[in-house]
């Protein structure tokens, strides 16, 4: 099964890395670059930004939380 908009290149970024951005692609959730991999979030979805700035905030919560609790 083929899928135009995930196999475009140019809706990757560039380098080790790859990130799915398209803002014409409706899906939050796509398979990642290689799909064996499993799947990533589309950054250029509405949600996207929303949860690239909840997962980048959630680490530093979670290991703030974890020192309180734990001494």
């Amino acid at each position: 099964m083929t899928d135009p908009k995930h196999d475009d290149q140019a809706n990757w970024t560039q380098g080790p890395v790859k990130l799915y951005f398209n803002r014409d692609d409706e899906r939050f959730i796509v398979r990642k670059y290689h799909p064996a991999l499993g799947w990533t979030i589309n950054f250029g979805h509405p949600a996207g930004g929303v949860a690239l700035i909840g997962l980048v905030l959630a680490v530093p919560l979670l290991l703030t939380l974890a020192k309180v609790l734990h001494g």
